[in-house]
This record gives structure tokens, C-alpha cells and sequence, in this order.
């Protein structure tokens, strides 16, 4: 598990990397950076349930606001938006961004659900039980 963690951090490190050429990347650098941050916290065994739910906030905000724009490209003739190469369409950015928060929002679920890899300190600490 603490593989499947440390790569989906480095996915979103990197997610958060590219963001830095966005018109607005503050909220793409907190919400990618973020999951990686939890990612690596998690692999670690410092997981905070608190912290998780503020993203799922954020993401959750974030995706209210492209999902008009989603269900237009979902409606319209458009290529694949892979394929759509930027031709000034809110809607195709929008609809990517909606993607980009679904993707971390499934990933911010899973670390809801599944309880946090315990650390190796955790797992050796056990009550000593010695009877004279």
C-alpha cells in the first residue's frame, strides 16, 4: 500500500508542479498539493481525518462550479478533451478541471474510507507482559 500512496503523491506533486503556468494557481496548487501532502502523511501513518474533509470541501466547491461546463461537453460534438487542443472554449478548460477534482476527489474518498497504513513504530510498541 505505502507504494500505491507514495506514486498516486508523486502524480499529484506533479499535478501541482504543472498548475504553476495556470491563470489561477493557487487553488490548484492547494487542492493537488494537498492530496499529496495527505498521500505522504498517510504512507507515514500521521494521517488527519479533519484535514481530509477541508479538501473534500475544496474539491467538492471546486467541482460545483465546472460542473455546468462538464455537462456541456458531455452535450456538445466536441472531440475527446484530450484531443481539443485549447482553442479558447471555457467549457473544454472547465471540463478538464472538473475531471482533474473528480480524479482527487475519488482519491480523498479512498483515504476516508480506508483506515491509514500504520507505521513500523506503531506495529514494534506492545505491552510488555511479564509474570513472576
Amino acid at each position: 500500500m505505502k507504494v500505491i500512496n507514495i506514486s498516486l503523491a508523486l502524480i499529484f506533486v506533479i499535478f501541482a508542479y504543472i498548475q504553476l503556468n495556470d491563470p489561477d494557481p493557487l487553488y490548484w496548487i492547494l487542492v493537488y498539493g494537498g492530496t499529496f501532502v495527505l498521500l505522504i502523511r498517510r504512507t507515514f501513518g500521521k494521517h488527519n481525518q479533519f484535514w481530509n474533509g477541508v479538501r473534500i470541501g475544496a474539491v467538492l466547491t471546486g467541482m460545483n462550479n465546472t460542473a455546468a461546463s462538464f455537462e456541456q461537453y458531455l452535450t456538445s460534438n466536441s472531440p475527446l478533451i484530450i484531443l481539443n487542443n485549447m482553442n479558447n472554449d471555457a467549457y473544454i478548460e472547465n471540463s478538464r478541471e472538473f475531471i482533474g477534482l473528480a480524479l482527487t476527489l475519488i482519491i480523498l474518498a479512498g483515504c476516508s474510507i480506508r483506515k491509514p497504513i500504520k507505521s513500523n513504530k506503531a506495529k514494534q510498541k506492545s505491552p510488555s507482559t511479564s509474570q513472576h
